[in-house]
């Protein structure tokens, strides 16, 4: 779980990561990886990169950075509708009113 962890911390950004990727720098097939991480968080490891990049998200316009597009972006995000739309989806708000609720 540590080395899972580590790999998503320098690698969250960029937006090609994904957990095929975790998979092989872990050296487990994908069907091994994914039984392997839902079993240890209940959570698939798409759900759990995303929740990843959500907190990161979250805690970066909680600093006062008020740059939605930059944040999406810093956090390995490509679109705005996505973005925005699994943001609201953990969150149950978008991320400006997420932003403006803070402030």
């Amino acid at each position: 779980m540590e080395k899972l962890l580590k790999l998503i911390e320098e690698n969250y950004s960029d937006f090609e990561f994904t957990v095929d990727d975790i998979g092989r720098e872990l050296r487990m097939s994908r069907a091994q990886f994914f039984r392997k991480v839902n079993a240890l968080t209940g959570e698939t490891p798409n759900e759990l990169l995303k929740l990843y990049r959500m907190k990161k998200a979250a805690a970066l316009i909680h600093s006062g950075n008020n740059n939605i597009t930059g944040i999406m972006y810093e956090v390995g995000f490509r679109s705005t509708s996505h973005f925005a739309s699994s943001f609201k989806k953990y969150f149950g708000v978008n991320p400006s009113e997420y932003r403006d609720g803070i402030g």
